[in-house]
Formats: C-alpha cells, sequence, structure tokens
C-alpha cells in the first residue's frame, strides 16, 4: 500500500468517537488506584482493570442506579397512562384521541426497552493513551451485572472473539473496512417477541415465506463493507452537479459488500434472479474463483470503474461494483496483496490482538477523499459556518489512520483500536465542529431552497433593521450589486426525421422544459457503428441538399476529411467529452464516404468499435449559432450500424446527442437497455433511456440511414 492515511469525513469521526481507538503495546503501570472504601460495590474495577491508566484521558461511570431508576421510571410512566393519577383524575387511556397512540408507542417502548440488555449496564469506562508520538491507544468498555447479560446488545454480535477471516479477503489497497460479527436471526427473534407483546401473541415470522428461511439458514452471521481508493486511476464528476465549469478528478473508488455464507444456496438464488430463472450467467474465473458480471439498467453520469459483479470467494458472497476489485480480492485469498500484510497496516495495528467480533478501519487516504468530497459541497459556505468549516478542515488534514476492534467478553462488550490522533482531545472537538458543518449547511440549503419562503424562512422575517437567520456574506460598502446574466432559453424542441423524403416527411416531435440551452454536440456509443455527413444550417433544404452546390444557410458541416486510420480526437474540433464518456480510442476514420441516394458527400466517414464500456466524442456548439439564427436550426447526418447489432455493453447503443448548459441531454439514434422495447428502431431519448419515443424505423446492418432533426432552442 502506498499512500499514506488520511483525515476523516464526519461520518468517520463520529465512529472515531464510537468506536474508539486502541494502542499497541501496553505501557507499564500500577494500575492499583488508592482511596477510601466505597460503601457501595460497583462494577468500578471490573471496568479499570480494561483501560489503560496514566494516559491523556480516564473515566469511569457507574450506570446501574441511573438505569433502575430509568426502568422504574417507565413502568410510572406506563402506570400513569393506563391509570392516570388522582390529580388527573383518569388516564391517557381514557382519552379517546390519545389512547391508540400511547398504547401504539408503550407497546412497542417498553418490551423493546426490557428485552434490550440495556438495563443490564452496569457501568462504562473509557481511556486514551500515547504509545508513541502519533499512536493513540483508546478503550472503552461496557459491563453487565454478573449473572446477566442476556439481552440483546450483549448477544447480537457473536460468543466470543476468534480470527477476523475477512482481512485475507481485504486487498492492500484498502481504504476503510467495516465488518462485524451480526447473529440475525437473534435479531429477529428480538423484534418478534417485542411484537408479538404488542400485537397480542401473533409472530410476525409466522407469516414470513419459506424463502425468508432459507435466507437465515444460508446467512453466517457476518456482514461487512469495504472500500477502496486508487490514485493511478482516477473517477470524473461532472462538473455540473456542484456548480462548476470543469468537470472534477478524485481517486477511483471501488467497494464491495461482503457477507458469510454457510453454503451457496444465496449464490443460486442470486444467479437465478441474473439469469432470468436458467441458472447463473458464464462468469470469468481467477483461480478458483467465477465473478459474475451484473448488467447496469441505464448509464450513469460519472466516469469510473463501474462494472458490478458477484462471486463467491471461500465462505463469502461478494457483490463488487467493480470486476478489478472482484479480482483483487480473489487474489488476496489466495494470498497476494493483503492488507493485512501491508507495512502501514502493520503499524497502525502494533500491539492488537486482531482476534476480534468485529473490524473498523480507515486507512488516512479514505479521510482525504473525504475531505475532497465534502469540499465539494462545502467550500461555500459563508459567514460563521465557513469560519467553522476551516476548523473542521483543518484537523482532517493532519492524516488520521485508525483501527478499532470490536470485542464480546463474558461480562462486557469491549471496544479498543490504535489511532493517528487522539480521539478523546482536540479532534473531540473538530469533529462536533464537523457535525455542526453538516447539520448548519443543511439548513441553510433549506433556507435558500425557498420552501419556507411563505414563513419567512425557519426563523420568520427579520424585523426592519434585523439580523437574517442565517450569516450571508459580507458586502463591502458602496459597491454596486451585480447580478449574473441569465442564460436565454431553457426549452427545447426536437422534431425527428429519419429517412425523410422532404421538409413536410412525417416524424415526431418532442419538447423538455427547463434543460437549458444547447452547448455541445456527442456521440455516445458501446455498439459498432458508422456515420457520416454532419451539417447544420438555417432551413431543411441547407442540410439535405440535392446536388453539389454550397447552401448560403449551410453554417456547419463535418465530412470527415481527414487521414485513413487516424483516431477521430485527433482531428478537427472533436475531443473525448461527455457525461458518461470513459474512452474514445474506439472512434477512427475510415476510408470513403457513406452512401445515401441523392445526398452529396465529400472526404471519408467516422466509425466507432464497439465497447463493454461507455464511449464518446464531442464538439463545441457556440451560442452564436442558434442566437444569430433565432432560436431555429436544423441538423442532419448519417448513422449506419455495423458488426452485429445489439454487441457492446447495454445493448449496444449509439446516439447523437445534443447536450445542454445545465447538463441535460437528448439523444437520438440507436437505443440500449430500457423498459421499452424499442431498442431495434432509430430513436430519441433522454438521458439513461428515459422518454424513449421510436420512430418506427429499425436498424438494420450494413444499411445507411439519414437522420434530420428540427431544433427550436430560442
Amino acid at each position: 500500500m502506498k499512500h499514506k492515511p488520511e483525515a476523516i469525513t464526519p461520518l468517520f469521526c463520529v465512529a472515531l468517537l464510537i468506536f474508539g481507538t486502541p494502542g499497541a503495546g501496553a505501557q507499564s503501570a500500577d494500575n492499583t488506584l488508592k482511596g477510601p472504601h466505597a460503601s457501595v460495590k460497583t462494577s468500578f474495577e471490573s471496568v479499570v482493570s480494561r483501560l489503560d491508566p496514566n494516559g491523556h484521558f480516564y473515566a469511569y461511570l457507574s450506570t446501574e442506579q441511573a438505569l433502575t431508576k430509568m426502568d422504574e421510571t417507565l413502568e410510572g410512566l406506563i402506570s400513569m397512562a393506563k391509570n392516570g393519577t388522582k390529580a388527573v383524575g383518569g388516564g391517557l387511556m381514557d382519552n379517546p384521541f390519545m389512547a391508540p397512540i400511547v398504547e401504539g408507542v408503550l407497546g412497542v417502548v417498553e418490551p423493546a426497552f426490557r428485552k434490550s440488555g440495556v438495563a443490564e449496564i452496569s457501568g462504562v469506562g473509557m481511556s486514551s493513551l500515547a504509545l508513541e508520538e502519533d499512536l493513540w491507544r483508546s478503550k472503552m468498555f461496557v459491563h453487565h451485572i454478573p449473572g446477566k447479560g442476556s439481552g440483546l446488545i450483549w448477544d447480537m454480535f457473536g460468543e466470543q472473539p476468534h480470527t477476523l477471516n475477512v482481512l485475507s479477503l481485504a486487498p492492500d489497497n484498502t481504504a476503510a473496512l467495516m465488518h462485524s460479527d451480526l447473529d440475525v436471526k437473534r435479531v429477529i427473534d428480538w423484534a418478534d417477541t417485542v411484537f408479538e407483546e404488542m400485537l397480542g401473541g401473533e409472530s410476525i415470522m409466522a407469516n414470513a415465506p419459506p424463502q425468508l428461511q432459507d435466507i437465515l439458514d444460508s446467512f453466517g452471521n457476518e456482514a461487512g463493507f469495504l472500500m477502496t481508493l486508487d490514485s493511478e486511476n482516477k473517477m470524473t464528476l461532472p462538473g455540473f452537479m456542484f456548480d462548476r465549469e470543469e468537470d472534477l478528478q478524485l481517486d477511483g473508488v471501488a467497494f464491495a459488500l461482503l457477507m458469510r455464507v454457510n453454503d451457496d444456496s444465496l449464490m443460486k438464488m442470486l444467479g437465478d434472479v441474473m439469469g432470468g430463472g436458467f441458472g447463473a450467467p458464464a462468469g470469468t474465473k481467477v483461480g478458483d474463483v467465477t465473478i459474475h458480471s451484473i448488467p447496469l439498467p441505464i448509464p450513469l453520469p460519472i466516469k469510473m470503474d463501474l462494472s458490478p459483479c458477484y462471486f463467491q470467494v471461500g465462505d463469502y458472497m461478494v457483490l463488487s461494483s467493480a470486476e478489478s476489485l472482484a479480482k483483487r480480492i480473489a487474489e488476496a485469498h489466495a494470498g497476494k496483496g493483503r492488507l493485512a500484510d501491508d507495512a502501514d497496516f502493520k503499524a497502525l495495528t502494533k500491539g492488537l490482538s486482531l482476534k476480534a467480533n468485529g473490524i473498523y478501519y480507515a486507512d488516512p487516504q479514505a479521510t482525504e477523499w473525504g475531505l475532497e468530497i465534502n469540499e465539494l459541497g462545502l467550500n461555500k459556505l459563508e459567514g460563521g459556518l465557513a469560519k467553522v468549516y476551516e476548523i473542521y478542515k483543518k484537523s482532517m488534514q493532519q492524516g488520521v489512520g485508525m483501527v478499532s476492534l470490536f470485542k464480546v467478553e463474558k461480562d462486557g462488550l469491549l471496544i479498543e483500536g490504535n489511532s493517528t490522533v487522539n480521539p478523546y482531545g482536540g479532534n473531540i472537538v473538530h469533529s462536533i465542529a464537523g457535525v455542526g458543518v453538516a447539520v448548519a449547511s443543511s439548513l441553510n440549503d433549506l433556507q435558500q431552497s425557498g420552501l419556507f419562503e411563505d414563513l419567512g424562512g425557519f426563523g420568520g422575517p427579520p424585523a426592519p433593521g434585523g439580523e437574517p437567520d442565517f450569516d450571508l456574506a459580507d458586502v463591502p460598502p458602496n459597491l454596486p450589486r451585480v447580478d449574473l446574466p441569465k442564460l436565454p432559453g431553457g426549452d427545447i424542441t426536437v422534431t425527428m426525421r429519419v429517412n425523410p423524403t422532404s421538409a413536410d416527411s412525417a416524424g415526431h416531435t418532442r419538447t423538455e422544459t427547463g434543460v437549458g440551452d444547447i452547448s455541445d454536440l456527442y456521440f455516445y456509443s458501446s455498439g459498432a457503428f458508422s456515420f457520416d455527413e454532419i451539417r447544420i444550417g438555417k432551413n431543411y433544404n441547407s442540410v439535405v441538399p440535392n446536388d453539389s452546390t454550397e447552401s448560403d444557410d449551410l453554417i456547419f458541416y463535418e465530412g470527415f476529411d481527414y487521414e485513413h486510420g487516424s483516431e477521430l480526437t485527433e482531428q478537427g474540433g472533436w475531443y473525448e467529452g461527455g457525461r458518461i464518456t470513459r474512452r474514445s480510442d474506439n472512434y477512427t476514420v475510415r476510408q470513403g464516404s457513406l452512401n445515401y441516394s441523392g445526398l452529396p458527400r465529400t472526404g471519408n466517414h467516422g466509425y466507432a468499435a464497439s465497447s463493454e464500456t461507455m464511449s464518446g466524442i464531442a464538439r463545441y456548439i457556440p451560442p452564436e449559432l442558434l442566437k444569430n439564427n433565432g432560436g431555429k436550426i436544423f441538423a442532419s447526418f448519417l448513422l449506419q450500424p455495423e458488426g452485429e447489432l445489439h454487441e457492446g455493453i447495454h445493448e449496444g447503443y449509439f446516439v447523437l446527442c445534443l447536450g445542454t448548459d445545465k447538463g441535460k441531454e437528448v439523444n437520438f439514434g440507436k437505443g440500449g437497455e430500457s423498459k421499452v422495447a424499442t431498442k431495434e428502431h432509430y430513436v430519441s431519448e433522454l438521458e439513461g433511456g428515459h422518454k424513449r419515443i421510436s420512430s418506427g424505423v429499425p436498424c438494420e446492418i450494413e444499411k445507411t440511414t439519414l437522420i434530420v432533426l428540427e431544433i427550436i432552442n430560442p
């Protein structure tokens, strides 16, 4: 693993506070604590025997009396609700409006609390100790009353610590790992018991389908989540998602869900679903592991390694977001490139016994990545929020790595771990700041959304001369207010005609409102196809000329008069682009023009090979093109399917796309996967195949088709 550990996101911070971070080798210290003899016996000695004294933080709280009081208080509230008091003269249950509400709440809360095991907690202790300059041990122990510990919280996470076999699956580029024992049957039994009391003896599981019991029998009582980051293979986020002009690049991310299983029943169930009842589709072999692909229903706007798959490796069933991660997990299982063998991981887990019931691990790279994600949404905060965010951001830039282990012991639950920061020191303030930023930012977004305008915002309209509800940017005095220019238009109406013989030929018209103004022209594809003779003009005749004379109304022409065999992105104004594009090297120039009767042609033509990833090229369209022509233009182009129809990811689609300055798309060509059965026809559709309209004209291999678009975008 060639990265350093990083800082943690607010969510990681909360996990850090909950799980703590223990240390490596324990320092020798006198654990005998002096003081007067306690007249009331507590769990103090049992709890502190699990902690590290002489550190920066050391705390104990006896909860036995408090929880007993809570139990008594809950019973008192129930009695009051049912029977009332002398002062009230009757119970809430006598009120026809309140009775069903009270009965429903108490019917769940009381048995849930009683069966949870929370009332059996007798004490809680925490400690933090610096083992080295940048390595901290933290511990938290939750003790239960001797002879008890039968509630849900004591046995839903397994029986005793064991070897964490999941570490044999984690590749050495793992950035985050969260995995735990989980006795699902125990949780269901607890819920069933609670609802049996609530429903008068009726069991939930009694009406459950038999397939659910099969799933529970196959589940091996372990589940978790794994995330990897790849700094060499970046993912691209469209800038429009974050109100930015440029697309954004972050380290490539892949993730997997892991589940221990007792047999292959779950794999067979999933295989039947994926194979339409005919068993699992053929997979790719990596050693003794067979990886089965899961097709994406629609293309996504994010350029990343996204090739979902599922497989079983050893005793674990895995759902992965990328086949590349699946292969690394399979290799780790075979002993190659494991996280457990990585030098940084060994340094972070120094002195810890990795026998546990659960693990939470965060590499510093994950926290840095999380900070970058936060930056996308929080870097525009203003006023006091901006100052709080700077505190949070500064703490996250330290580079935080941590590992926490959850262990079930005979008299309680132990959480211990190591961290590169002191989780109970200044990091608490930074974590609280992170949570505060997240909450305040959400409230600010709601305020700005206009949802509360009728109420004058959250706090009502400010009084004359008063302060607004939220901090706003300070505007220097005596400067004129500058309003951002509004983009013209926003609605697009397109009439699509396929193989027309005149401007009056039949076609179909679609209108998309609020999508913005046309800014780019793309070709998106996964199927093999040729394309040629792209024309944009002021009228129909300018884009469908009947002779070789160039019309004065022709605005743009592309005849692909480039060197045969060259990549198209090396020619003219073409470049790799588009919301979902992941490659463009399959777009090349081929010899000669496509043949369409009566249409003059020049140069060569473009060709795209079929692909198992989304590919595309783009041309920029100046805004003046529409503005100077009254918001109406015509466009024409030739398409010809090649190779095998539907070959390529998502059923081999290829479309010409009109992209807008708001990141919206309207596509024209051969559609791909969709619930609408028109993938064999030339269609118009929105991004992802939505709102597809068929032209009724079939796509035929090596048969050239002329498509003419009448575009209105005022």
